[in-house]
């Protein structure tokens, strides 16, 4: 049997793994796109993908949480976690791009501004989700 620490260091190592690529990428992709005339699918892609790993940086940060607080080692919900953290962060990833792209910001503010609204966005979702999920469950 797995137990909960070995599960808990495992998803931080993995949280860290999934961030190493990104700098290298988004330097290679800014040394090739200056300001953004047009919306160039690479990039795009990029802030998807930062979008993305926001999301699930903030679901590890849950998880770990949910697991650390948990007697049992179970979750309740599992997919509402992961449903709302990746939802949340994408739909604040993609107001984050619209609002850089419509103020011409640079690449590395918005990259920087995706990253940041993503994961804050993922949170807040989450917190709306689970305060939504509680209040129906007792009624």
């Amino acid at each position: 049997m797995i137990s909960i620490a070995y599960v808990r260091r495992a998803l931080r190592i993995l949280a860290v793994l999934m961030w190493i690529p990104m700098p290298a990428l988004a330097a290679t992709l800014v040394s090739a796109v200056h300001p953004f005339h047009s919306v160039d699918l690479p990039v795009l892609a990029l802030a998807f993908g930062m979008s993305t790993l926001s999301g699930a940086t903030a679901l590890i940060w849950r998880l770990d949480r949910e697991l650390r607080d948990s007697p049992d080692g179970k979750l309740p919900r599992p997919w509402l976690f992961a449903a709302s953290n990746l939802l949340g962060s994408w739909l604040a990833g993609s107001l984050a791009w619209i609002a850089s792209q419509s103020q011409s910001v640079g690449v590395w503010a918005t990259l920087a501004t995706v990253i940041i609204l993503s994961f804050g966005g993922a949170r807040v979702i989450e917190v709306l989700a689970e305060k939504y999920i509680n209040r129906v469950k007792q009624t």
